[in-house]
């Protein structure tokens, strides 16, 4: 093997500009858990461990002494092994803005912009613009740009967060911050925002929080001559290795001296590069060993000859997408193509021989190893040549992300109705807001992780682990037996449907379902331990499973409903059928389930506590839910159970009943072994367990008359003259799923547009002429909604939907497409208007107000802050109750405050706050008041309106479907904040994009969830929204009766992304008709069903499978270099 220098077994690296050592650190580390676990950052999160998200995006700067030059780019932390770091300084988003020595504009703007919700993701997007601002300000040859700007282009700023994931905000305001970096933007065309008033104020650079080009993070000097210092110590020496297993070899023939030895038939070895790798395949088990090859020089050459480009193995991805850029047109193309793969911060660590050699240890395909077929050609002759189908040139959907918003404000309630940026965001942009994961780990903390079930409807006879390393770190293993004497086998309690247990006992029900929880010394070493499990199972016994709605149904398996939920007829639809003129029977649409995917998986950490009592800090929109469970499932009274949400990193539903399961999980073993115990699911376990929508089956019947208005038996969204319907609640051997944003609402209002449209289908009339229709007048309105319904000046849905469907832009649209799809054969476009109507229901709310003695006020108010944007509304009014009249708990305080400022008055005037409290205080005046709000009887839920337009484009030949404008009224009452509002419109409705377009929940045939990742399942990004994404908040009359006359915005309008998913049938059937395509007895050219999600392949399926085949064969008929478009 050679000589071999004995590095230090100490990682050295600077965080933030403060150096670190880790000394003897297991090789298996990341950066992140480094960051997280031994120093006090926090802002990096764990979000998918797959590099997929962007969550963990730290900017990592590297020195090379031999040219006094130092190297930044972003990199995913979650990948990054610590020891690739060594002598690198890394930067996080604490490092660039904080509390203590003022935010960075990056993290200013992000606030300004109204771009943080949950804000569990904001750290990462703040170091994603950051880099890429740094990167751009260091690229030689660009013009100074202006006063306030980057050097970065609009394109490229969009481009700087294409990689991160945000599920809350629909990436608009986001989008909005990047561009205003951008030294070539228009400022006027970026969306709301605190700087300036839009549409009321001019939009000026220097109202902006100032942003310094070319002010970069400085490496630091003492990393410097560190690094020069082991340069000379390390001097003919040959392979680098540390005491802890890290082995760095400095040329080929090192490495070949490593693999001669016997040292891989003693020990378990890995040969890395970067570790990306393992966010794809993802270790299932600790090495011993680790082999570092980014070092050897031969493998990271970069040459250009006659031939073409040679690339070394260990060649970054962005490394060769520079390379290449810079080429002929086949070089250019396969840059495209790679900019395809993965992210930024992925592709900046990411090789070329790595992302190759990944598709023979799993089974997803290398990305880049499709260029050898695709390109052949050009790189090995040296000359292109090019097929028919290389020439082929449709217009381009690489459009600049365009906003536009409306609303009015209102100064009735002051500060409430004003546009005031949300409470904290500078705080969550830096990184320094707290989240469960982050709360240091208290003394002896423990970890676990969930085994569950791969069958279902089976005995679990045993659990055994396989023999590793990661299994020899198990402490115990947590199981029903552990559940103290008097607690109850319980994890959740389902609204009105009973409880679902915590522990399989003795029987899995379904796959996906608890079986026991692993406790070891570290979350990592738990998670691999848990992989490592053997399950024992038997069905012996026992039924076949019930897997589908359809085995429910042959073997009559339902759910009783409860009455209160039970279906009401309206009208007469038996008459209605038999008097119509056109019928359709039994027809049939689908929808599949959809993952909640908040940023932040499922977490607690539970902490005993004197007197058989226990702490539990819990990720939860219901923390009183998460103390019954607790305290059930422990035998224990109520009151020994405290429960602590500060926040919550998204939600969406999926924090309301799940997070008991993790709770009580944590409690058991916190219980048994009294020591504090944490659980943080890895994304892929939060997936298979934490459930989602619920799936659908509809059938209905519909009949029309000659004149087309249509009476069928459906949901009530629609005046349907008749309305008749039944619902089945399916018993399955199936993970229980749970409430998801619009829960029933965004099926129901669905299935009524599916109806619609087979309706317009069948009477070759146009579809907005049937809805229009059909839409309620205030009379027929009042009778399937009741006191609903409200007031007869509330009902805003008739001028909303005809302000859109009417509207000249509408128009002007519709016969732009009808153009563009008679003159493009694989291209096809579609528009479509959809209405909503959605019931909201009000609930009693609690609420106090205390004074304290220095005159600040604390609030307390039934709810969490989970993104919404409820602690920013509470703000505003609590200054408004306070500093005007408010009822119930602010009037009260102000009318003992009255005598005592009469009072001071008469002997100075005017009265200062902090010397009325501090007299209050004196005279004992009680600076405390609470509240609770209960809705009128005759009030209890009202309506909410809006409709929204879609216009798509859809790749006959690919499905791939781009959205070219989404147009949004939403009637919000009287908003309290319209930025808050604003949020919550765009990012619901983005929500409901990934549900009805791309989001594929998908099970093997046990029906455990195999899209389980950020690979596999994939979320609306940044490049997928709408191109021109307009919303237009609508101020309808007031009505007392709700809280300052406001509406719920955060579920309603994910109903209207049903918009998309009609206009793409709208696409679908242009094409159909053009290719004359019919795919079954029941489908013609035009009237077909069309499934959610419709995703490429579904798409591709409906326009003909046939058709690339049918082009191909076109284009071979009509000979060499030539293609149609």
């Amino acid at each position: 093997m050679g000589k071999a220098a004995s590095a230090p077994a100490t990682v050295v690296l600077a965080v933030n500009g403060e150096r670190y050592e880790a000394a003897g650190v297991d090789p298996s580390t990341t950066l992140l858990e480094f960051l997280r676990t031994q120093t006090p950052v926090r802002g990096p999160k764990l979000g998918c461990g797959e590099g997929g998200c962007g969550a963990c995006v730290v900017l990592v700067s590297r020195y090379d002494p031999a040219t006094d030059e130092v190297t930044e780019f972003s990199a995913s932390s979650c990948l990054t092994l610590l020891h690739s770091v060594d002598r690198c300084s890394v930067t996080t988003s604490e490092g660039i803005g904080n509390t203590r020595d003022g935010y960075h504009p990056v993290q200013r703007r992000l606030a300004g912009f109204h771009a943080s919700q949950c804000s569990f993701c904001t750290p990462g997007m703040c170091m994603s613009i950051f880099s890429a601002l740094v990167k751009a300000d260091k690229a030689a040859g660009r013009p100074a740009p202006p006063d306030g700007f980057s050097k970065l282009t609009t394109s490229e700023a969009e481009g700087a967060v294409s990689g991160n994931l945000c599920r809350c905000t629909g990436y608009r305001p986001i989008v909005d911050t990047c561009k205003s970096f951008a030294a070539d933007v228009d400022l006027e065309d970026l969306g709301l925002n605190c700087f300036w008033r839009k549409g009321k104020e001019p939009a000026d650079v220097s109202k902006l929080p100032g942003y310094n080009s070319g002010a970069v993070c400085t490496f630091p000097e003492f990393l410097k001559s560190e690094i020069k210092s082991s340069v000379d110590q390390a001097n003919g020496a040959t392979v680098t290795v540390s005491d802890d297993g890290w082995y760095h070899p400095k040329s080929i023939d090192e490495l070949h001296s490593l693999f001669d030895s016997n040292w891989f038939d003693e020990n378990s070895v890995k040969i890395v590069a970067s570790n990306t790798g393992s966010g794809v395949y993802k270790d299932q088990d600790l090495y011993d060993k680790y082999i570092d090859i980014k070092g050897i020089p031969e493998l990271s050459v970069v040459n250009r000859n006659s031939k073409g480009v040679e690339l070394g193995s260990v060649v970054s991805i962005s490394k060769a997408i520079e390379v290449l850029s810079d080429g002929n047109l086949v070089f250019r193309k396969i840059a495209d193509h790679l900019n395809k793969v993965a992210s930024p911060f992925v592709r900046n660590i990411a090789t070329i021989g790595g992302n190759i050699i990944m598709a023979h240890s799993s089974s997803a395909r290398a990305k880049v190893d499709t260029l050898n077929a695709s390109y052949a050609n050009g790189i090995t002759s040296g000359s292109t040549e090019y097929s028919p189908v290389e020439h082929l040139n449709v217009d381009s959907n690489d459009l600049p992300i365009r906003s536009r918003q409306e609303m009015a404000f209102s100064d009735e309630y002051k500060p409430v109705g004003k546009p005031i940026k949300k409470a904290g965001a500078e705080l969550q942009a830096s990184g320094q807001a707290i989240y469960v994961d982050d709360i240091p780990a208290p003394k002896d903390c423990l970890y676990g992780a969930f085994i569950y079930s791969t069958h279902p409807h089976a005995h679990v006879k045993g659990i055994n682990f396989k023999s590793s390393l990661a299994s020899q770190k198990v402490i115990t293993v947590i199981t029903a037996k552990d559940i103290p004497t008097g607690g109850e086998n319980v994890g959740s309690s389902i609204m009105n449907l009973g409880d679902e247990a915590l522990f399989a006992d003795p029987v899995a029900e379904f796959a996906g379902q608890n079986i026991g929880v692993v406790i070891a010394e570290t979350q990592r070493y738990a998670c691999m331990a848990a992989k490592q499990a053997v399950v024992e199972y038997s069905t012996e016994n026992l039924q076949p499973p019930i897997l589908t709605i359809e085995d429910a149904i042959q073997r009559n398996s339902y759910i009783q409903i409860p009455q209160l939920f039970a279906p009401k007829p309206v009208g007469n639809y038996n008459q209605g059928m038999s008097e119509a003129d056109h019928k359709i029977l039994s027809a049939e649409v689908n929808l599949e389930s959809q993952y909640y995917f908040y940023m932040e998986t499922q977490v607690a950490l539970a902490i005993p506590d004197e007197d058989n009592c226990i702490t539990i800090y819990s990720s939860t929109q219901i923390p009183e839910l998460t103390q019954n469970m607790v305290a059930r499932c422990l035998g224990i009274p109520f009151h020994n159970v405290r429960v602590i949400t500060r926040r919550v990193g998204g939600g969406f539903g999926g924090k309301a009943t799940k997070p008991t399961h993790i709770a009580c999980a944590c409690a058991v073993a916190a219980f048994k072994l009294r020591r504090p115990v944490r659980m943080y699911l890895d994304r892929k376990t939060d997936m298979i367990m934490a459930g989602g929508r619920h799936p659908m089956k509809v059938k209905y019947s519909d009949a029309s008359p000659a004149m087309p208005r249509a009476i069928i038996g459906a949901l009530k969204k629609y005046n349907w003259g008749a309305l008749e319907f039944d619902t089945k609640l399916c018993k399955t051997n199936v993970s229980s799923k749970s409430a998801m944003r619009a829960p029933g609402d965004v099926q129901g209002s669905f299935i009524a547009e599916a109806i619609i449209e087979h309706v317009a289908s069948a009477l070759s009339v146009d579809t907005n002429a049937i809805r229009r229709k059909n839409l309620h007048d205030f009379e027929t309105l009042a009778v399937l909604y009741g006191e609903s319904a409200g007031e007869a000046s509330t009902y805003s849905l008739v001028s909303i939907f005809n302000k859109l469907a009417l509207s000249p832009d509408y128009q002007r649209k519709a016969e732009m497409i009808e153009h563009f799809n008679s003159s493009n054969r694989w291209k096809k476009r579609g528009i479509c208007c959809v209405p909503c109507t959605y019931e909201v229901s009000l609930r009693p709310t609690p609420g106090k107000v205390s004074i304290l003695n220095d005159g600040s006020i604390a609030v307390e108010v039934g709810g969490i802050e989970i993104g919404q944007g409820l602690w920013t509304k509470v703000k505003q009014m609590t200054a408004f109750g306070l500093g005007e009249l408010c009822p119930d708990g602010g009037e009260c305080l102000l009318d003992r405050l009255k005598p005592i400022k009469e009072n001071l008055e008469a002997n100075a005037n005017p009265v200062e706050w902090s010397a009325l409290i501090a007299q209050a205080s004196t005279v004992s005046v009680n600076l405390s008041a609470q509240a609770y709000w209960t809705p009128d009887p005759s009030f209890t839920s009202y309506l909410n309106y809006g409709a929204a337009i879609g216009e798509v484009e859809v790749d006959v030949l690919t499905g791939a479907t781009t959205i070219l404008w989404s147009d949004i009224v939403y009637d919000c009452g009287q908003s309290l904040n319209p930025a808050v509002d604003l949020g919550q419109i765009e990012g619901s409705f983005v929500q409901g994009v990934g549900f009805f377009t791309n989001e594929d929940y998908a099970t093997n045939s046990n029906v455990l969830v195999i899209h389980d990742g950020t690979w596999t399942y994939k979320i609306p990004t940044v490049d997928t929204i709408p191109k021109q994404f307009n919303v237009e908040m609508f101020n309808s009359a007031r009505d007392q009766k709700r809280v300052l006359s406001s509406k719920a915005l955060g579920e309603p309008p994910l109903v209207l992304a049903a918009s998309v998913h009609c206009a793409m049938r709208e696409a679908i059937r242009a094409a159909r008709k053009e290719f004359s395509v019919s795919t079954g007895p029941a489908n013609s050219a035009t009237t077909f069903q069309m499934d959610v999600p419709a995703t490429m392949p579904v798409v591709k399926e409906l326009c003909g499978l046939d058709v690339v085949e049918r082009y191909l064969e076109s284009i071979s008929a009509a000979g060499p270099n030539t293609a149609t478009a």
